[in-house]
């Protein structure tokens, strides 16, 4: 045991590893491209069909095909 050095100091290396960091940019961006796309599609199933630019002529009961007896 006398030929161990004590005047040596020991030093003691921890490994730094960087903090795992949370992407809150890219999780915003992706809830925000969601939610437009559920919001185009909502308007295109329920406001388009009924937001028309005039009115639509209506077909008479006695045609059902939609052909028009007088062409």
């Amino acid at each position: 045991m006398t030929d161990m050095s004590t005047t040596t100091p020991t030093t003691i290396r921890r490994l730094t590893l960087p903090r795992p960091s949370f992407p809150w940019l890219a999780i915003g961006a992706t809830l925000a491209a969601i939610c437009g796309v559920m919001g185009n599609a909502f308007k295109m199933a329920y406001v388009d069909p009924y937001a028309s630019h005039g009115r639509q002529p209506v077909v008479p009961d006695d045609d059902l095909e939609g052909r028009d007896p007088t062409w």
